[in-house]
């Protein structure tokens, strides 16, 4: 027997699912709470912590005597979740089932709940069974939301019988119990599985090849299930058990992998795995499609987890080697950008004066980083538009101010403005076109109107506070900046700013012995999306020249030109690195680049 299990890319198990269903195969999944994290349910772990601090609200001393008592390892919480959660509400079971009610009311499934009901739902395989430990509804939802389907959903053990799967319906298994049905949350409802699920899962286990996502082993019931299936030989199919990729599974995990030649498959989260498994499985990603499904708000919040999920790719390709699976990834997303832009220019032949299509179209050039072609569609757009469209207006104001077009981008932000005033980013949006045009005046009133709309809003205040800062108004910069800081302490730009104004303190003190400006840089760089590390890279990059390090400078001035070759201010600071390092002529070709680009360098820069 091998001392460790295989391991599988994630690319090359979903090409052999796809594979293997097409002829015949069936694969089910089995999930847990790692599944609906970004669905808005907390996660275990999480859960664990917040009763465990308010125990120690409630009864410090009790408290304090448990943990003895316990050897609790406060830096393992989330290993103790059963224990914390009977300590928690062992005066009134039902205190328990109405706190993880409130803490699940406000889910709805997220991307890769939208791709795992396609695969589920298919007519064209029979991929239709998921085993949960989870109580939330997300899996149903979701298959009621975005297919025609109507699941067979096991809500309690009683019903367990009742599961047939040689039914073409998707099937929920909910071994815990369903949120609504007193759901198994204790150490000794959980140690084992009840008996009525044992005939069920075993058959299911003997036709089904199972893929196990975001469920780490940690309950008792289901883990003896698996085990003991493999160790009576039982279970003729291989297991894929998907892991976080820098997180090691528990030892049980590899035991019974190695006692079944199953694999492990590294993955970076559960809806970029699922959303892999939706390209790989040819659904269609585009907006006509998923509108037919649902409202616009859970559209929207889609297509933000989509381009969430690219930005990461995008910073860890600067930062770091992707792996082959993130290479494929990012990839084949990429091609389903390069494939929507074929079927828009389909329809572009057949109504060619739809703005609608035109829009769609730049929005898809955009994410591929074609920036002029997706200009050029977005003011076809609003030529052809005939109702005043404000989302136009403001796409076409992103589009020049990226391509440093700072008049045209005003003008866009101006007129989405007047036909929807109640937009604050338009307002930001607007206010940053002003900024770099160095207008800070103008910046500063339409970056506070941004604030008075969403009041809440740590990015925009932090975008008053730089305004403020650029135009001399230190002190209530400070002031903006902490209020910044109190809404969102993982705010990145919050940190850009400190350590900007910080920065400016040093140089005028002749000060080079600043480690906590460094450290606001890094932290910023930690925190930030792609589309916005251009600018922590040339803020890190201006602290390493002013303290001599040329080589980080270069670096990361390297890095922000991959991610925007059109930057003035990082071919601005890449013209002052050749000239802290004597090469004249490579100084002056930056400039004449920066100066192309429209940058206007102040007294800071």
């Amino acid at each position: 027997m091998s001392k460790q299990p295989k391991t599988c890319s994630l690319s090359r198990m979903i090409n052999t699912v796809k594979n293997c269903s097409k002829a015949g195969e069936r694969f089910c999944f089995i999930i847990g709470a790692g599944a609906s994290v970004s669905s808005g349910i907390p996660g275990g772990t999480l859960m664990a912590k917040q009763w465990f601090n308010k125990l120690k609200k409630l009864e410090p001393k009790e408290t304090e005597k448990w943990i003895k008592e316990n050897n609790f390892n406060e830096e393992n919480v989330g290993n103790y979740y059963y224990q914390l959660y009977e300590k928690r509400f062992y005066a009134h079971p039902n205190e328990g089932y109405i706190w993880l009610q409130n803490a699940m009311k406000d889910a709805e499934p997220e991307l890769g709940y939208y791709h795992l009901a396609k695969i589920l739902a298919s007519n064209e395989t029979s991929n239709n069974l998921v085993i949960t430990t989870n109580f939330d509804s997300l899996v149903e939802d979701a298959i009621f939301t975005y297919t025609k389907k109507k699941p067979l959903v096991i809500t309690h053990e009683l019903l367990a019988p009742y599961m047939d799967i040689s039914t073409n319906r998707p099937i929920v298994a909910k071994i815990h119990r369903d949120l609504l049905l007193c759901p198994k949350s204790t150490k000794d409802e959980t140690s084992t599985l009840d008996n009525a699920w044992e005939p069920a899962l075993k058959k299911a286990l003997d036709i089904y090849t199972p893929i196990v996502i975001g469920y780490g082993g940690n309950d008792e019931s289901l883990m003896g299930l698996l085990e003991k299936v493999v160790n009576e030989n039982s279970m003729k199919k291989p297991f894929y058990w998907c892991h976080i990729h820098n997180e090691r599974p528990k030892n049980e995990i590899i035991e019974l992998l190695k006692k079944r030649s199953g694999f492990l498959v590294p993955i970076t989260d559960f809806d970029t795995a699922m959303y892999l498994f939706g390209i790989e499985f040819k659904h269609d990603f585009s907006k006509d499609a998923i509108e037919m499904s649902y409202n616009q708000n859970r559209i929207d919040r889609y297509f933000l987890k989509r381009n969430d999920i690219i930005h990461k790719l995008k910073k860890d390709k600067v930062e770091r080697m992707l792996s082959d699976d993130e290479k494929v990834v990012i990839e084949l997303i990429y091609e389903s950008y390069r494939n929507e832009i074929k079927k828009l220019d389909e329809k572009i032949k057949v109504t060619p004066k739809d703005a609608r299509l035109y829009y769609n179209r730049g929005i898809n050039y955009e994410c591929l980083n074609k920036q002029h072609k997706a200009l050029g569609d977005k003011i076809k757009a609003i030529e052809y538009d005939t109702t005043k469209n404000a989302t136009y207006y403001y796409s076409c104001g992103i589009s020049y101010n990226y391509l440093n077009y700072f008049f045209k981008a005003i003008d866009n932000f101006n007129l989405a403005i007047e036909v929807d005033p109640s937009k604050a980013d338009f307002y930001n949006r607007l206010g940053r076109s002003y900024h770099n045009l160095k207008k800070y005046e103008n910046a500063i009133e339409n970056h506070k109107k941004a604030v008075s709309l969403e009041q809440k809003n740590a990015y925009y205040h932090a975008w008053l506070s730089y305004s403020l800062f650029k135009n001399k108004y230190t002190e209530e910069s400070r002031d903006i900046l902490n209020k910044a800081f109190k809404l969102d302490k993982d705010e990145a730009f919050c940190y850009a700013i400190r350590g900007l104004i910080n920065l400016k303190k040093a140089k005028k003190e002749g000060n080079k012995d600043i480690p906590d400006v460094l450290n606001d840089f890094n932290i910023a760089i930690k925190k930030e999306k792609n589309y916005r590390l251009l600018g922590r890279y040339t803020d890190i990059s201006k602290y390493y020249l002013y303290v001599g390090d040329n080589k980080k400078a270069h670096e990361y001035l390297h890095k922000a030109l991959k991610i925007h070759v059109f930057s003035g201010r990082a071919w601005y600071y890449l013209s002052k690195y050749y000239e802290a390092i004597g090469e004249s002529k490579k100084s002056e070709r930056c400039i004449i680049k920066a100066n192309n680009c429209k940058f206007i360098p102040d007294e800071d820069d």
